[in-house]
């Protein structure tokens, strides 16, 4: 049971890290063309790296998170968010190697 559990939770945080890493690249991206446009490609991927590794500290600690402010709604939501993302880059893998239209060029 305990390794079942602990490959679960493995496997759910390849999930998690794979929504992170995309939120990642597309957090960059927005910076980039927004804010940033003037500054070296490395000190933005810097900066959003920060908030993204800052929101995975923040869902990995829930207990030390105050429930009054509402806090965890927004842990909720990154959690949505990073999982949402995970899964839509998943499916467009397994759209686009393994879909109907797969062999044709499209």
């Amino acid at each position: 049971m305990l390794i079942f559990g602990s490959t679960f939770s493995m496997l759910l945080l390849g999930v998690i890290l794979l929504g992170a890493y995309k939120c990642w690249m597309g957090v960059t991206h927005v910076l980039s063309r927004t804010f940033f446009h003037q500054v070296e490609e490395r000190h933005v991927k810097k900066i959003s790296f920060f908030l993204i590794a800052v929101s995975i500290l923040f869902m990995v600690s829930p207990f030390l998170i105050p429930r009054v402010l509402g806090f965890n709604v927004v842990i909720e939501a990154l959690y949505a968010v990073y999982g949402g993302t995970a899964v839509w880059q998943l499916y467009s893998f397994y759209d686009k190697h393994f879909g109907k239209n797969s062999g044709k060029n499209s």
